[in-house]
């Protein structure tokens, strides 16, 4: 996708790059199926990593008519995969290899259908941080922890699936309870304010930290 993060880095390199939209709907075009092909081809793909479940189902089988010797998928999400036809036909056709992002994920992927795909040939490998880049050089921490206070953490994109919402009910319930706490979120995304707003409206903005990114 033109707009997406992973777009634009590979921009600043010398790797040769296509702009292909993909939605969820892509996979019943095949002249969208065709064209992945043939890049495929023109490249000499031979192992190409799909990451998300809306490129696997126009990937796989375009992979698959192209002649690439290994199709990896990347699971990034400990949610369980839906054990319905179109899914067994993808696991089972299409796919060589897995990469999970962690141990929870690796387990959710078979966790509705235990022959859905080999769980040997599914291998975790964690996210990696470029230390350099995110290092706080100034030496000082983002939060400075007060005594006998609770410290709760959470690092993720503020978007629905990742339920920032919960941690500012919980931070309600914590008052409730007399708990000296604080719950430092750290991130950014486009349900941020709404979040902040949440905050506000359940008078617990004092009790959440937003630390940026």
């Amino acid at each position: 996708n033109k707009k997406s993060e992973l777009f634009n880095k590979l921009a600043e390199t010398s790797i040769p790059t296509y702009s292909i939209k993909i939605s969820n709907f892509s996979f019943l075009n095949p002249f969208k199926i065709k064209k992945v092909g043939r890049l495929l081809k023109k490249e000499k793909v031979s192992t190409i990593i799909i990451n998300l479940p809306s490129d696997l189902k126009v990937a796989g089988p375009a992979s698959k008519k192209a002649g690439v010797k290994k199709t990896i998928y990347r699971r990034g999400s400990a949610i369980p995969i839906n054990n319905k036809i179109s899914n067994r036909i993808l696991f089972r056709n299409y796919i060589d290899e897995i990469i999970a992002n962690s141990e929870a994920t690796k387990n959710t992927i078979l966790s509705n259908n235990s022959s859905l795909f080999d769980k040997n040939k599914i291998k975790v490998i964690y996210n990696g941080i470029i230390f350099e880049e995110h290092r706080n050089t100034d030496g000082k921490p983002l939060y400075a922890k007060e005594s006998n206070e609770l410290i709760i953490g959470n690092a993720g994109r503020f978007v629905k699936q990742k339920n920032h919402t919960f941690l500012i009910h919980l931070a309600a319930r914590l008052v409730r309870e007399n708990i000296h706490f604080k719950i430092l979120l750290a991130g950014s995304g486009k349900l941020q304010p709404e979040i902040e707003a949440l905050a506000k409206q359940l008078n617990v903005s004092d009790k959440v930290v937003f630390t940026g990114f």
